[in-house]
C-alpha cells in the first residue's frame, strides 16, 4: 500500500527537511506530527543539547518525541559553516528552513552596527545552504517585513550565491500548531517575540527558475515577411533553436529530427540528414540574423533562405 502525501503549508512528507536554528524544537514537531513521521526531517541548533534543555522548558520533551519518530537531531550546528559538518555535508535537501534568523541582541535593532551582524548572519546562510540544496529544492527564511528588518538585504545576499527569490507568502503562526517562537538569547530566551507582519522569502538555485528569453529582435529584418512559410527545429539540451525555412513540399513532414546539438559534430550530423543536405553549399546559405558570438563553442544557428 503506498503512502499518502501529507502536506502543511509548503512542507510534504516526501521532501527531504532540514530545519535551521531550531529554539525548543516546536516547529519540527509541528512538521513531524502533521506528516505521522520525522524520518524525512533533520533539525537543528545553534546551542549544543546541555544548553538548549536549560534555555527551553519544553525542549527536552519536544526532543524526545521527535526523536521517537524518527528525526534526525544535530546541536551546535553554526548556519554559516553547516556544510562542513560531517553529518550535512554530504546531504541535499528539498527544503532547508531557517526560523526568525537572528544573530543576538547586542544593540537596539534599528542601529547600524546591529543590522550588520544580521547581515553577516545571513550571508553565511545562504553561503552555506546553497550548496546543500537540492536542484529544484528551496531555501525557506521566515522573516520579519518592515523596516529595520527589510535592511537585512537577504534577496541581495541569496543572489550573490545564485539564488534567486521566487516568491514570499505571508507566515501566519495558526498554519503550524504547537510551534511557539521564542527569542532565543538572554534572560528572556524562552519568552514569545511579536511578529506583527511576517514572511516566507523562497529561495531557489537561478538557473532552475530562469524565464525563456524572448527571441532577440532586430529591425532591419522582417522575419515573417521574408520568410512566410518555415519551420522551428528545437535542439533539445540546449537553448539553441534553429528556425529552419522550408519549401512548402516540406512543410508539415514530420522526417525531419531533434538532436541533442552540443558539438560541432552533433550540428555536422543535422546538416548530413537527406531533408538539409540539399541546402548546405549553395550561395544562398547565410548564419541566421539573429545569430551571436559565444566564446564556448561553435556557433550553431542557421538560416536557409529558399
Amino acid at each position: 500500500m503506498e503512502e499518502t502525501e501529507k502536506w502543511v503549508k509548503h512542507y510534504a512528507s516526501f521532501h527531504e527537511i532540514l530545519l535551521v536554528g531550531e529554539g525548543d524544537f516546536s516547529f519540527s514537531l509541528c512538521l513531524a506530527f502533521s506528516f505521522g513521521s520525522a524520518t524525512n526531517i533533520v533539525a537543528s541548533s545553534l546551542d549544543p543539547l546541555d544548553l538548549l534543555v536549560k534555555k527551553y522548558k519544553n525542549a527536552g520533551r519536544n526532543l524526545e518525541r521527535l526523536a521517537g519518530m524518527g528525526a534526525t537531531l544535530l546541536h551546535g550546528i553554526d548556519a554559516t559553516k553547516m556544510k562542513y559538518y560531517p553529518d550535512l555535508r554530504m546531504r541535499k535537501f528539498d527544503r532547508i528552513v531557517f526560523n526568525f534568523p537572528h544573530a543576538g541582541f547586542k544593540w537596539n535593532e534599528k542601529e547600524m552596527r546591529q543590522i550588520k551582524l544580521h547581515r553577516q548572519l545571513i550571508r553565511g546562510f545562504f553561503n552555506s545552504a546553497s550548496h546543500m540544496l537540492r536542484p529544484d529544492g528551496e531555501i525557506h527564511i521566515n522573516h520579519k517585513k518592515g523596516i529595520p528588518y527589510s535592511k537585512w538585504n537577504l534577496k541581495e545576499f541569496a543572489e550573490e550565491n545564485s539564488l534567486v527569490l521566487i516568491e514570499c507568502v505571508d507566515f501566519k503562526t495558526e498554519d503550524y500548531p504547537s510551534y511557539e517562537n521564542k527569542r532565543g538569547d538572554g534572560s528572556n530566551c524562552d519568552k514569545h517575540f511579536y511578529l506583527g507582519e511576517c514572511g516566507t522569502f523562497k529561495f531557489a538555485i537561478g538557473h532552475a527558475h530562469k524565464k525563456p528569453k524572448a527571441r532577440q529582435s532586430n529591425q532591419d529584418f522582417k522575419w515573417n515577411e521574408a520568410v512566410p512559410h518555415h519551420r522551428e527545429i528545437h535542439f533539445i539540451g540546449t537553448t539553441e533553436v534553429f528556425p529552419l525555412p522550408c519549401a512548402r513540399p516540406l512543410i508539415g513532414r514530420t522526417e525531419l529530427p531533434h538532436f541533442h546539438a552540443r558539438s560541432l559534430t552533433e550540428r555536422n550530423e543535422f546538416v548530413s540528414h537527406p531533408l538539409a543536405r540539399p541546402f548546405f553549399g549553395r550561395s544562398d546559405f547565410v548564419p541566421h540574423p539573429f545569430e551571436r558570438s559565444s566564446s564556448k563553442g561553435p556557433k550553431l544557428r542557421f538560416l536557409i533562405l529558399l
